[in-house]
Parts: C-alpha cells; structure tokens; sequence
C-alpha cells in the first residue's frame, strides 16, 4: 500500500523505538499462562511502565480493566490482535496510542469515545471482528486517524453522512468483506486526504452516482470488486466517472459485464 511521506515516517520512527527499547526477559511468556481480564497489575509484571511498545497478541485476553494502562504513559504501540477480547469500553490512559491493533477478537461493542483525550492516534485496526453497525459521529474524535481497518466484520447499516467526516486526514480506508448492501459514496466527500479505499466483497448491488473528482482528488484506489453491482443499476463507465482518470478503479467479480 501506497502512504504519504507523513505516515511513513511515522511507522519507521515508531519501528526504530521500538528497536531499542529494552523490556523484561518475561514479555515472551506462552499464550496459556494468561486467560481472562488484563489488568495494570499483570501488565506491570511483563513490561517497564516507560514501554513505547506492548505487544499483547495471542494472550487469551477476554476483557480489559478501565485502568489497565494508567501507569504507561508513554505507550505508543499495542497490539491486542488474536484474542477473544468482546467489548471496548471507558478505557482511560491511551492518551498517546498512535497505533493501536485489536484485529482477530470478538469485538461487537466499540467506545470510540475512548480516544476523546487523544491527538496522536494515527493507525486504528479493528479487522476481523464482530461490529455490526458504525454510530453517528463515532470517529469525531479521532481527528488525526490515517489508516483505518474495518474489513471482515459483520457492519451492515447504511453509514450516516457524517459517519467519517472528522477524518480530514485519513488516507487508508478497507470496509471490505463486510455486508453493505448500498453504498452513497457522499458520506467518504470529506476525506481530502484520502488514497486508498477498499469496499470490495460486500453485498452492494448499486452506487449512487456522485461528481467526487475534485473532493477526493488524492484518490488512487477504489476496489468495488465481489459485489453483486448491477448493470442496470451502475454502469461501468458511470461508476469511473464519479473519480479523477487517474484514479484505479477495480470492478471485477461483479455483473456488470
């Protein structure tokens, strides 16, 4: 994938931290030794409260106590991905998180609220779960988010037109393998910045026509592939005109030919 100078950066100076950060011989404990609520306690017994990276994936997690990162000031990275982790929720403390992934978990229920004290949250993976509907204003205050993953989760309702409009600056956007039936390409006309869009694998079988060459004039990829599009509905040529001419636009799997 294609990011701007910006947050490639951002993901090799995060990457170098990393490196050279030291942690205790006890972050590679087995997936079995832990198994329900992570709490400030348990985490303070793997890593060094200055940690910039938590990596907690394959841990078993059920739940997160609201309080589980009060003394981790300074974290920036936390991986959560592989666990069986249900609802997020009155998380406190994550007020420097710039990537945080909970991808592979059970996740139904989303707080996004959570971020409200947050400037620098960047990356936000959530693919692979179980969110059904994406509330009104749900990103607004995640106002410096870049790359978002909601692929593969069970997001079904017709998203509200200001669902994304506080992401000025996001870049990176997958909806893909989700169950949309129809998709009004508005409510996407305020991300300026975007590059990437992925909406394949769905149940969408028709688009509303939209002039958006000139709002998402950034715009180099939009996947509409695996969706039931009809040609009596959308037109090859009516769906590419929505987009600058340099802009990809990938219609395969679908029955418009």
């Amino acid at each position: 994938m294609k990011y701007s100078i910006i947050f490639t950066l951002f993901i090799i100076n995060n990457l170098y931290k990393c490196q050279n950060l030291t942690e205790p011989t006890t972050t590679t404990i087995s997936s079995d030794q832990f198994n329900g609520t992570l709490t400030s306690t348990y985490l303070q017994e793997l890593f060094d409260p200055s940690s910039v990276k938590i990596n907690l994936s394959n841990k078993n997690i059920t739940d997160i106590d609201k309080l589980a990162f009060e003394n981790f000031t300074a974290l920036k990275l936390l991986d959560l991905s592989n666990n069986q982790i249900k609802m997020i929720k009155d998380l406190e403390y994550l007020d420097k998180i710039s990537s945080l992934d909970l991808s592979s978990n059970l996740i139904e229920r989303f707080d996004f609220n959570i971020f409200k004290e947050s400037n620098d949250l960047a990356a936000l993976i959530l693919n692979n779960n179980k969110l059904e509907v994406i509330e009104e204003k749900a990103f607004e205050n995640i106002n410096f988010l870049i790359k978002l993953n909601l692929e593969n989760n069970q997001l079904y309702n017709q998203l509200a037109n200001n669902s994304f409009s506080s992401l000025t600056l996001l870049e990176d956007l997958n909806l893909s393998n989700n169950k949309f039936d129809t998709i009004d390409m508005r409510i996407f006309q305020s991300l300026t910045e975007l590059s990437e869009l992925d909406l394949s694998d769905n149940y969408i079988s028709s688009i509303r026509k939209e002039d958006l060459k000139d709002k998402l004039s950034k715009l180099s990829i939009v996947d509409f592939s695996g969706n039931p599009i009809a040609k009596k509905n959308s037109v090859n040529g009516q769906i590419k005109q929505m987009f600058r001419n340099d802009c990809r636009v990938i219609l395969n799997k679908n029955r418009l030919n």
